[in-house]
């Protein structure tokens, strides 16, 4: 923050904002500009994986499938496949992206 500030009255305008003190514009940042489906599906994926749905669903899969050692081993190699399947896509995604996070990228 101290870098990115051109002034001290931008720096405390910039820390009014990140406590919400800021008068902002409504009608000109509404949520349309940043709820495409792509945040909406990232949304309710991360609300899926941050409760207790998703153990709850993999644990009465598990009770289900006591007594059989295959569905189990099965039940697992899917998740690992899951996993694997959407690494590759957020790395072929950030790679095919003009925009890279990674901070010392350019370095």
């Amino acid at each position: 923050m101290p870098f990115r500030a051109t002034s001290l009255s931008h720096a405390g305008d910039y820390l009014r904002a990140l406590a919400f003190a800021a008068n902002g514009d409504a009608a000109r940042w509404h949520v349309d500009l940043f709820a495409n489906p792509l945040v909406v599906t990232a949304l309710a994926a991360a609300v899926v994986g941050a409760t207790p749905v998703a153990a709850a669903g993999w644990a009465r899969l598990a009770a289900a499938t006591r007594d059989r050692v295959p569905a189990v081993v099965a039940m697992r190699t899917a998740g690992l496949l899951v996993l694997a399947l959407l690494f590759v896509a957020s790395c072929v995604r950030m790679a095919a992206g003009t925009y890279n996070p990674f901070l010392y990228w350019r370095f």
